[in-house]
C-alpha cells in the first residue's frame, strides 16, 4: 500500500508542470522623473504570447484601474515564440507633483501573459490547461536631486535589534 501511494504521488507531481513563458529583465524597475525607463519581455516559449503590462500603486485587483502618472508604450502586445520585445515606461509631468521629492516611491508593475494557442496541434490542445500568469515587480520612483548617490545612502542607513516584548511592564 505504502509503494502504491508513493507511485501515485510521484506521478501526479511529474506529470503536472506549469511553465510561465515570459520572463522580464530585472527584478525592480528604477523610473527617473525625466527619463523614459525601456525594459525588455522576452518569450521562452516556442509560442506566441500577448502580454498586458499596467502600473498601480497599491490595488492587487485586475478589474480597478488607477489613473497614475505613467505611459505603458505598448499596453499590449503580441511577442512572438523565442523573441524579445522593449516596452517604454514613460513618467508624465504630473509625477513630479505626485510623489514625494526627498524619497523613492513604491509603485507596483504589472505584467499579464496571456498563452498562445497552437492550432497545429489541436489533438493535444484539449488535454492542455493553459493559465494566464501575472507578475508583479517593484517599481521605484526616483525623484531628481535626492542627495547623496545610491552607495551613500546604503552605508547611512542605521540597525538597531528590540527583542519582542522587552518594554512590557
Amino acid at each position: 500500500m505504502k509503494i502504491a501511494s508513493a507511485v501515485l504521488f510521484i506521478s501526479t507531481i511529474l506529470s503536472f508542470h506549469a511553465f510561465a513563458g515570459i520572463q522580464i529583465q530585472g527584478t525592480r524597475i528604477i523610473v527617473h522623473p525625466d527619463t523614459p525607463k525601456t525594459l525588455k519581455i522576452s518569450n521562452l516559449d516556442p509560442q506566441a504570447a500577448m502580454v498586458q503590462l499596467w502600473i498601480d500603486e497599491k490595488n492587487e485587483s485586475l478589474t480597478i484601474k488607477e489613473n497614475l502618472p505613467f505611459v505603458i508604450q505598448p499596453p499590449i502586445a503580441k511577442i512572438s515564440g523565442n523573441k524579445t520585445k522593449s516596452f517604454r515606461i514613460i513618467p508624465l509631468p504630473e509625477s513630479k507633483q505626485r510623489y514625494a521629492t526627498d524619497r523613492e516611491s513604491l509603485i507596483w508593475f504589472n505584467a499579464l501573459e496571456i498563452p498562445g494557442e497552437n492550432k497545429a496541434r489541436s489533438d493535444d490542445a484539449a488535454t492542455k490547461l493553459k493559465l494566464a500568469f501575472r507578475m508583479r515587480l517593484k517599481l521605484f520612483y526616483r525623484p531628481a536631486g535626492l542627495k547623496g548617490t545610491p552607495l551613500e545612502a546604503g552605508q547611512n542607513l542605521k540597525w538597531e535589534l528590540k527583542k519582542p516584548h522587552q518594554d512590557i511592564l
